[in-house]
């Protein structure tokens, strides 16, 4: 069976069986006896928010999504879950008249066809139709039934009762070569690097979970790193050191206690582009942590996946980047799915947080802008009063920025710059602009000094105002005469690499650099903000163009670089009178 990309599949926890088991009973009317298999998957994928496929008896049964508008659950089943659901016991509807031979995937039928039943559903219901030997699935709209999918009407549920255990037993001969090869992998760089003490990065969630059991099976010393955010849930600090003191493991902690609540009201709400709480909670503890415990340099084993996020698909087994000094992080996991994770904990009967059987997908930070509605609106129930503190905190930095209450309960407080899937949404509340720090004049704004990274050498916060943003691929063209550029119109990113050093640069103006020292950090946001600054506030005076060497640069309303061209020598730059205007930023940022 196919997979939708990434293929990272996980099966539905407790919380998460009775809520597919609630919405089927709701939605289609099956009996209150009807029990699902004990193994259900969810397969993460596109989608508004939340937006799962459902996986049952080996067969793709349908689509679980979020609604943020409504805050409502839906199920669209597929034309095998329709038939599924129909032999269970499922409301249905029958045509009025036999539709014929004619073909139904993807063709409306009339409501005058559908008999009482079917014209008297709301616009926009999930139903199901009985049509001959086949079963149909499709949504009310204004003219009838717009059938999705259908699959014969013989599919049904297997009734067989395998269970986790059963599942783990059938692959007991997988997860034992997972266990070994990653074993090994670790043991290898230990040999490596033998002098340095051993750490393993422990976050409380399932992938570090696995990571520190793999880490302990070396046969090595080792010591749990928590870095505690002070927005953990309760749940997860208290599992991290049970653990720890169960295990007899030396827990390394530090915290950052009310550096969250105390820098909100001077950067404001945080974002997906623009997560300054990670390097205020998070990042500098760590370094701290680090710094103060193993000041000659560490190995950490992480649990980091390729399938989780973009950004991390490139990662390998060892991770020396120059963020970090003295830390060598270790990734034996990186090929690992969700599913590997949740067999080789069930294998080994490993304690893991009990957040996940609150239907949990992640259990980070509770207040987390990378978390969707879907999560908040599970926060709501599983801890009410933390859900009511930041209801509170989103209302009044929210209006300082221009969010109002429904743009707010949206979740559009989560991007600075809204991606295009959330544009839509946005539309129906049309959210006054967030304010900027210059209403006529471009502005810079650090959020913190040059600070050390934890994956080595130095790292740099800035937004960079203007008062019009040039669009992401004119940046990205720009920014292409001082590096090589990967630019994603769908993230919202433009990525520009230097040598050693790097720079981010989203929609929202927020810029992040790293690089091996102090002053390249500073030199390449210098840099990238004079690039910033020509794509937007050009005065097509042409000087660029004439004392380009390589003919490489045109002006219309901006400049245009042709990289095929262009040599990287600068001399654009240093005679662009705009962008002298970015030390000026520099000088009062």
């Amino acid at each position: 069976m196919a997979l939708s990309p990434p293929g990272d599949v996980r099966p539905a926890m407790r919380e998460g069986l009775s809520l597919i088991k609630k919405i089927l009973i709701r939605d289609f009317g099956l009996p209150a006896s009807f029990a699902l298999p004990d193994i259900v998957l969810l397969n993460r994928i596109a989608g508004l928010d939340r937006t799962d496929q459902l996986i049952i008896d080996g067969r793709q049964f349908g689509t679980l999504s979020f609604d943020p508008a409504s805050r409502q659950y839906t199920i669209a089943p597929t034309g095998a879950g329709a038939a599924m659901l129909l032999n269970a016991g499922a409301r249905r509807l029958k045509f009025a008249r036999p539709p014929g031979q004619r073909h139904l995937k993807g063709k409306t039928v009339r409501r005058a066809e559908l008999g009482p039943v079917g014209q008297e559903a709301n616009i926009g219901s999930e139903v199901i139709v009985a049509s001959g030997s086949f079963a149909a699935v499709g949504k009310i709209i204004e003219s009838g039934l717009r059938i999705r999918d259908l699959a014969p009407a013989a599919i049904r549920f297997s009734g067989i009762r395998a269970t986790l255990d059963d599942a783990v037993e059938a692959n007991r001969d997988a997860l034992q070569a997972l266990e070994d090869i990653a074993v090994r992998e670790i043991g290898t760089v230990l040999s490596d690097r033998p002098r340095l003490p051993l750490t393993v990065s422990f976050t409380g969630g399932k992938d570090s979970l696995v990571a520190l059991e793999l880490a302990k099976r070396t046969g090595r010393e080792l010591s749990v790193l928590f870095s505690n955010t002070g927005l953990e849930f309760p749940e997860t600090v208290t599992h991290i050191r049970e653990l720890a003191r169960r295990e007899n493991l030396r827990l390394v902690e530090k915290g950052a206690g009310r550096a969250f609540w105390e820098n909100l009201p001077r950067f404001g709400i945080p974002a997906k582009d623009f997560r300054w709480c990670c390097k205020v909670c998070k990042l500098a503890p760590m370094t701290d942590l680090l710094q103060e415990n193993f000041p000659g340099g560490v190995l950490t084993v992480e649990g980091r996946r390729r399938r989780e996020s973009f950004a991390r698909q490139g990662i390998g087994l060892v991770e020396e980047s120059p963020f970090v000094p003295g830390q060598v992080n270790i990734e034996p996991l990186r090929e690992w799915t969700a599913l590997e994770i949740w067999l080789y904990i069930r294998w080994r009967r490993l304690a893991y947080n009990p957040l996940y059987d609150d239907d949990m997908e992640r259990v980070g930070c509770w207040l987390c802008p990378a978390a969707l509605e879907s999560e908040f609106e599970t926060l709501k129930r599983t801890h009410p009063q933390l859900h009511e503190r930041w209801r509170k905190a989103l209302a009044a930095e929210g209006r300082k920025a221009g969010l109002g209450e429904r743009a707010l309960a949206l979740g559009l407080w989560r991007w600075k710059v809204l991606p295009p899937k959330m544009r839509e949404l946005a539309r129906s509340v049309r959210p006054e602009q967030r304010a900027i720090a210059s209403a006529g004049a471009p502005a810079l704004t650090v959020a913190s000094g040059i600070a050390p990274c934890l994956t080595g050498g130095y790292t740099l916060d800035a937004r960079l105002s203007l008062p019009r943003q040039p669009p992401l691929g004119a940046v990205a063209n720009i920014l292409g005469t001082l590096g090589e550029v990967r630019c994603s119109d769908e993230l919202g990113v433009a990525i520009v690499r230097r040598g050693a050093e790097t720079a981010k640069l989203f929609e929202s103006g927020q810029i992040v650099v790293t690089g091996p020292g102090p002053a390249a950090v500073s030199s390449l946001l210098r840099d990238v903000v004079g690039a910033v600054l020509r794509a937007g506030q050009c005065s097509r005076c042409g000087i660029c163009a004439r004392t380009c060497p390589s003919k490489a640069i045109r002006v219309r309303e901006a400049p245009e670089a042709d990289l095929s061209r262009c040599t990287r020598c600068g001399k654009c730059a240093q005679g662009c009178v705009v962008v002298h205007y970015a030390d000026k930023l520099l000088r009062g940022a």
